[in-house]
């Protein structure tokens, strides 16, 4: 199932993952994801439904550096 990774800038990233709920699953333990060496935190996740194909988008946010 192909992934689009929605990124702060408005830029989307797209990967084809074999198995989107060892995805989703992940994703809920962890909260962060690194895509090309930047760290991002997990927004948001959602179901795309375009005719006939099935997508997923997660939305990432910046890491917010501690105070």
């Amino acid at each position: 199932m192909k992934v689009q990774w929605h990124l702060p800038d408005h830029s989307i990233s797209e990967t084809d993952v074999p198995d989107i709920e060892q995805l989703l699953f992940i994703l809920r333990l962890v909260g962060e994801v690194t895509l090309k060496g930047q760290p991002y935190q997990v927004d948001s996740s959602k179901l795309i439904v375009d005719e006939d194909k099935l997508s997923v988008a997660v939305t990432l946010s910046l890491v917010s550096s501690p105070s």
